[in-house]
């Protein structure tokens, strides 16, 4: 028991105990849990298995993320076929992002247990154990992404040509991963010029550059044939979503008024006003979201490090221009200017949730000294506070978690559905699902076809797609992405509670026998939450 002991206090300072510990319900979760409800998570998976079917990365998918994330639920479908498998490419991205944790935290302080506690204020949070076990690109990017900044940290010190080299690639790597990651580059070249004399300074921004160009490349010129530029995407339709939508009106933009523009430029110019107010609101969200996000522990780190700034008033533009801290202020603008043109939510902020925990452990241990002078009962008092704040935060996460993991929203009554479907149509992985949530298709096995969630027409246009403009048709999600949305008929329709409240015109489906319902409208299932029709 004594060489045990001795042994597991070697794993935890050495960083490895609590990423190990973390590692086996992380596995248990991401492998019992078959339900997937995440609809980004259902295309990401329908990309991979396009990509291998040889269809090529050309979804729906392909137009708002690289192609990274996908090619790795891909390769693991063709291990094991299922998305619990996919989990993994979160769940040991997060094992290795305690790990990085833990480096970052002892490069700055030197001290192997405030290092095992910023790992344990990391695992307590609810969003990085959701996004350990989601099917989802954001804890992969976050990984590179604070990888990189790692090396940048590392380096500026000792720095040469092939080690800032080796940053552009990671950083590449995050771009291949998400495209805010992108921020990154004009990021990093510009601190070369904050530390290094001018000549230096471009041959290692150039070195950071050639790393990521050589990773991206292949991507940018897959997408220049297929798309017209290396890095075209339709996030100017996310944009329009944050500058001229609301949660009344987001499905109008998306399907129908999202056809009288094709740029940011278009965007801009029409609305200069609404753009620029949308920016400034959304960089004022995004600090809300990170200290919100960050739980009581995240809340306990931002006053850590607002006390140590305080508290070095007199040198804190030394502190803020330091090698340790001005390459995050940096990074940090970049990441605001980038993301917050579209609209902002709290799973993007990751990366800096955990520099917030990283910076706030590491001020509140240089901000030991002032303790120094307290009497034993209030030092009690203040490890009480930290004690609860873990507790605290574990148990909102694992609360937090549970409903997550029981969430149904928008694939409601699946189970029974799938088994009516099923046992209606033998045939059923031929036939084209029209409905909501793509989790449907995938559990059943069929194709899929998004439903049009703001349309005029009537409801036997409504699953071909009939007078639908051209831009809608072009950016509808579906599986396999060679489906022509412009010859097109769903065989089946699945009206549930988010059709009904996007077309509650249609609401008469809910009712058998309805005069309005057309003929060729076969009802095969009905209960309370969804209706099921077979479109003959």
């Amino acid at each position: 028991m004594y060489a045990l002991g001795r042994r597991l206090k070697s794993w935890l300072y050495s960083g490895f105990l609590i990423p190990a510990v973390y590692l086996l319900p992380m596995v248990i979760i991401a492998g019992s849990n078959h339900l997937l409800a995440d609809c980004d998570a259902t295309m990401h998976y329908f990309s991979g298995i396009d990509i291998f079917r040889g269809n090529g990365y050309n979804g729906w998918a392909s137009h708002f993320w690289p192609p990274l994330y996908p090619v790795l639920l891909g390769l693991l479908a063709q291990v094991s076929p299922g998305f619990e498998v996919s989990r993994l490419v979160s769940v040991v991205a997060a094992v290795l992002l305690l790990l990085i944790v833990y480096q970052f935290v002892y490069r700055l302080v030197a001290n192997r247990l405030v290092a095992c506690l910023a790992q344990l204020l990391v695992v307590t949070n609810f969003m990085f154990l959701q996004l350990s076990v989601q099917v989802e690109n954001h804890m992969l990017d976050t990984l590179f992404y604070l990888l990189a900044i790692l090396l940048l940290l590392r380096y500026l010190n000792n720095g040469n040509g092939y080690r800032f080299f080796l940053i552009g690639l990671v950083c590449g790597l995050a771009g291949l991963t998400r495209y805010t990651s992108y921020s990154l580059l004009p990021a990093f070249m510009l601190t070369m010029f904050c530390f290094y004399p001018f000549r230096r300074a471009a041959v290692y921004a150039g070195c950071i550059l050639a790393g990521f160009v050589l990773v991206s490349c292949p991507w940018w010129w897959i997408n220049y044939l297929r798309n017209g530029s290396p890095v075209a995407t339709w996030q100017y339709m996310n944009i329009g979503l944050g500058v001229f939508s609301n949660s009344e009106t987001r499905w109008s933009w998306s399907w129908s008024a999202i056809n009288r523009f094709n740029s940011v430029g278009d965007i801009f110019l029409q609305a200069p006003g609404k753009y620029i107010g949308n920016f400034f609101y959304n960089v004022i969200k995004s600090f809300g979201l990170i200290i919100y996000r960050g739980q009581v522990a995240g809340t306990l780190c931002a006053a850590a490090i607002l006390l140590y700034l305080a508290q070095h008033y007199s040198r804190n533009q030394l502190v803020l221009r330091s090698r340790r801290v001005l390459p995050l202020v940096i990074a940090f603008a970049c990441y605001l200017l980038l993301v917050c043109q579209a609209f902002v939510f709290s799973e993007v902020f990751l990366s800096w949730l955990l520099l917030l925990i990283i910076y706030g452990t590491v001020a509140g241990y240089k901000l030991r000294v002032l303790f120094y002078q307290f009497r034993s009962a209030r030092k009690r008092s203040l490890m009480m506070i930290l004690l609860f704040a873990v507790c605290f935060d574990l148990a909102y996460a694992s609360w937090q978690l549970r409903a997550y993991l029981h969430n149904n929203n928008g694939i409601e009554d699946n189970a029974r559905i799938m088994a009516v479907l099923k046992q209606h149509d033998p045939d059923i992985g031929e036939k084209l699902l029209m409905c909501y949530h793509p989790g449907r298709a995938y559990h059943l096995g069929s194709k899929f076809l998004m439903l049009p969630l703001y349309y005029n027409g009537d409801v036997n246009g409504l699953v071909t797609y009939r007078d639908l403009n051209a831009r809608a048709r072009q950016q509808a999600p579906r599986f396999p992405c060679n489906i022509d949305a412009n010859n097109v008929k769903a065989n089946y329709l699945v009206y549930d509670r988010v059709a009904a409240g996007c077309l509650p015109q249609y609401s008469f489906l809910m009712q058998p026998g309805d005069s309005r319902i057309p003929r060729n409208f076969q009802l095969i299932y009905l209960s309370a939450d969804a209706a099921v029709y077979k479109i003959n």
